[in-house]
């Protein structure tokens, strides 16, 4: 069976990357290191293991080259994490393109493709799968960004009101607010958004005036 690292706490996780960026790097990350930074929680032991599986701490949580990485540049630090995931998660990595893991990778498609391949229960497949995707949002692969992926089917984005001028049959003028709401599928890949709000500017702005 697959070994996939996770923690119970996966929103420690961006606070533990924070808080290693900025102390002093430790002599070893120990529990006892942990308490002392406010990681209190029982549950907080297992980060040590996640640690270890990025391989950012040795067996024995002495910090390894790659912990310097998460000292520099935010770039480079995202860039680190990107590359020890492919580490911690190489079966993952194997089965789906780096550009898919990065844009549009869902979290039911992840864990249709871990529920198999461990020996847990349903819990431990969504926490693997709430550890991964909280690593990805700290992390860039081949010097892409990571792109947020929504959770509901459609991401819906709405416009601010925008005024339109008519007249009515007197003559008069009539000002009209019209708020228009757009359905997008979850996608990684920004320029279906410019391309979508470039249509929408194309074919509604000439019907349309912006009130100053």
């Amino acid at each position: 069976m697959a070994d996939f690292p996770y923690v119970l706490i996966p929103n420690k996780i961006g606070p533990l990357f924070d808080q290693l960026r900025k102390v002093n790097k430790p002599t070893k990350v120990s529990q006892t290191w942990l308490q002392g930074n406010g990681f209190t929680s029982k549950n907080a032991r297992a980060l040590i293991g996640l640690l270890k599986a990025l391989e950012y701490i040795d067996g024995s949580g002495a910090p390894t080259p790659a912990y310097n990485e998460l000292k520099a540049s935010d770039d480079q630090r995202r860039a680190s994490i990107g590359r020890q995931m492919t580490v911690a998660y190489k079966e993952v990595f194997d089965q789906f393109p780096v550009d898919h893991i990065s844009g549009a990778l869902a979290r039911e498609e992840l864990s249709n493709f871990v529920r198999p391949k461990v020996s847990a229960g349903a819990p431990t497949v969504k926490n693997i799968v709430s550890t991964f995707f909280a690593l990805k949002a700290l992390a860039k692969f081949d010097g892409q960004p990571v792109a947020a992926v929504a959770s509901q089917p459609v991401t819906r984005a709405t416009s601010a009101p925008a005024a339109a001028s008519t007249r009515n049959a007197g003559g008069d003028a009539v000002n009209v607010t019209i708020n228009l709401s757009l359905e997008i599928p979850p996608t990684g890949d920004a320029d279906v958004y410019d391309k979508l709000f470039a249509a929408m500017a194309k074919h509604l702005g000439g019907m349309l005036r912006r009130e100053s």
